[in-house]
């Protein structure tokens, strides 16, 4: 009885953390009764060499390109060996 208890709060709790974060894998976050119609711009960070291209991660939102731009080329000032792949997504909020 006692290991149904625990097993059914587990349960629970999964399910209620499930339901309280959900988001995209990019950073951009979906939920329930939020302004879905605006845009933001995003940058997709991509390690390029010998063996290919390798996604490493998403910067953003940002409210304006001019912002992106600056943030991708921050990023690639430090790390010349990736490129920024600039791009404006719904976003919600």
């Amino acid at each position: 009885m006692k290991l149904k208890r625990i097993a059914a709060a587990l349960f629970a709790l999964t399910m209620f953390a499930t339901s309280a974060v959900p988001a995209f894998a990019d950073g951009r976050w979906q939920c329930p009764g939020c302004t879905c119609n605006q845009y933001k711009y995003f940058v997709d960070i991509d390690l390029v060499n010998w063996s290919g291209t390798t996604p490493i991660g998403t910067l953003g939102p940002y409210d304006d390109y001019t912002s992106a731009k600056a943030a991708a080329d921050n990023y690639l000032y430090y790390y010349p060996e990736y490129k920024a792949d600039i791009y404006d997504a719904q976003y919600c909020s």
